[in-house]
């Protein structure tokens, strides 16, 4: 009689079942997703072809797909992806160096919370977009670096305020326990404090990079006219579609913007969420 195949070391039985339940519960969303918006994506065809709406107010996906092809074909869509891409992950890449360990010290320090905390949340309601006219001021031009500044103001906020609370939430007994095992100082923040409070940085970066799309695409609509031929990037693109009533093309910038994001969350934030989660037992 065959004996049951040996069990790894270190993997118990529960874990792996427990792993197996979670791959079948990840298919099946990702089933139940595609379905609901393959059905989405159907029914706006058909109200799109029994012209309930008027053709030049309410885009149809055959129509975004003609438009797609078009700008693909020209290879401004590329374009404007690589050109909306660079400035949004440096703006991103920038909030995140800041906007970490920023949120850290206002969680950590009473000071830093009554001080800097109190500017942050003051500075927080404003949108993005509202930055706009004092970047092109302090950097006298419509450059680069006036979008990237935009962008940083519109993702910075929201994730200072996320990790700050996160530090906030973390358990006393957390501490207490970690003090009387001899852990202070530096070790104590690496080995207690941040992973107790990551959950909540992810949140915030998740937050921080929806409203970093926000804040750019918004700032390349209003400076659409005055960028450099090239570098419009997806919101110049809305800009363009909006001069020439071309509902089309803003269909498809809006269309490609949800995807961009869908992909973002999908490969970046949902991997990182689901290795926290699974590392804590959640």
């Amino acid at each position: 009689m065959a004996l049951p195949p040996p069990i790894p070391a270190g993997e118990a039985p529960e874990a792996a079942a427990t792993g197996d339940a979670s791959s079948r519960q990840g298919l099946a969303q990702w089933l139940v997703s595609g379905i609901f918006l393959l059905g989405l994506l159907i029914l706006w065809e058909v109200v799109s072809s029994l012209g309930v709406f008027e053709r030049s107010l309410f885009p149809s996906p055959s129509g975004i797909a003609q438009s797609f092809r078009l700008w693909w074909d020209n290879g401004g869509l590329a374009t404007a992806v690589s050109i909306s891409l660079r400035r949004a992950l440096i703006g991103y890449a920038l909030s995140l160096a800041i906007g970490v360990p920023l949120g850290i010290a206002i969680g950590s320090f009473r000071f830093m919370d009554w001080t800097v905390g109190t500017l942050v949340r003051l500075l927080q309601p404003i949108p993005g977009i509202a930055w706009t006219p004092l970047a092109v001021a302090w950097f006298f031009s419509v450059s680069e670096t006036a979008k990237i500044f935009v962008v940083l103001t519109g993702s910075l906020f929201p994730l200072v305020i996320a990790t700050s609370a996160g530090v906030r939430t973390v358990p006393p007994l957390y501490k207490r326990a970690a003090l009387t095992l001899g852990v202070r100082g530096l070790a104590l923040f690496t080995e207690v404090i941040f992973p107790a409070c990551l959950p909540s940085i992810l949140a915030g970066m998740r937050i921080s990079w929806a409203f970093c799309w926000r804040a750019l695409v918004a700032a390349e609509i209003v400076l659409a006219t005055r960028t450099g031929p090239g570098q419009e990037g997806l919101g110049g693109l809305l800009g363009v579609a909006r001069q020439f009533s071309q509902i089309d093309t803003a269909g498809m910038v809006m269309v490609l913007l949800a995807a961009l994001g869908l992909a973002m969350d999908g490969l970046v934030f949902g991997p990182l969420e689901h290795r926290v989660r699974t590392e804590r037992g959640l």
